[in-house]
C-alpha cells in the first residue's frame, strides 16, 4: 500500500537542517524552528509536534503534549490527537488510531534510514512497526518526509509504504482517517 500526502503550510530553496535529541528530532528551515518528530518508545506512536509556519506561529494544537497550552480550550477531548501523525482506526480489528480501544494497538519507531539536510530540501526517513494487541509485528512502515521552505512558507511531502509481514491485513471501515 502506498500514499502520498502533501501539507504546505504558506516552495522554494531554503537551508534545511536537523538537530538530534533523545526521543527526537528537530526540524529547522533557515535557522528556524519547523517542527519536531517525536519517536520515545513510550508514545503510542510517532508524531511531528508542533508544526510552524514560517513567521514561526504555531498551528497545531498543544494538547496532549503541552498539557496547559495558553489559549487551549479547558476541555481536553482527543488526547490521542498528537499534530501530524499517519495511522489507522481498525486495522484487523485492532485500533492504531486512539489510545483507550478495547484492542490497541501501537505504532513503534524502529530506525532512522536517512536523515539528510540541504539548500533545497532536507529528508527524514523513518522505519516503524505496526504492533498489534498480542504484541505482533502486523505491518512494517516506510516513511520518508522531504521537507521545504523559504521565507514565507513551509512543506512537507510526505511517501509511506506499508507491508504487511506474515499475513493479509485488511483496513476496515472506520470514522478514523490516516492522517
Amino acid at each position: 500500500m502506498l500514499s502520498l500526502f502533501s501539507l504546505g503550510l504558506q516552495a522554494g530553496s531554503s537551508r534545511v537542517s536537523f538537530q538530534k535529541a533523545e526521543g527526537r528530532i528537530d526540524v529547522l528551515v533557515e535557522g528556524k524552528p519547523f517542527t519536531s518528530y517525536y519517536f520515545s518508545p513510550d508514545l503510542p506512536r510517532p508524531f511531528f509536534h508542533p508544526l510552524r509556519t514560517a513567521d514561526g506561529k504555531v498551528v497545531t494544537r498543544g494538547f496532549p503534549m503541552v498539557p496547559d497550552a495558553p489559549g487551549e480550550t479547558k476541555d481536553k477531548d482527543h488526547p490521542h490527537h498528537r499534530s501530524c501523525w499517519f495511522t489507522f482506526g481498525d486495522v484487523d480489528g485492532v485500533d492504531y488510531w486512539g489510545e483507550a480501544a478495547k484492542v490497541q494497538g501501537r505504532i513503534v519507531h524502529h530506525s532512522i534510514d536517512k536523515l539528510e539536510g540541504g539548500a533545497q530540501s532536507g529528508v527524514l526517513a523513518v522505519t516503524m512497526d505496526w504492533i498489534d494487541n498480542a504484541g505482533q509485528k502486523v505491518l512494517r512502515q516506510k516513511q520518508q518526509v522531504v521537507f521545504h521552505g523559504d521565507a514565507t512558507r513551509r512543506y512537507m511531502d510526505f511517501v509511506i509504504t506499508l507491508v504487511a509481514l506474515d499475513r493479509d491485513v485488511k483496513f476496515r471501515d472506520t470514522k478514523e482517517g490516516m492522517f
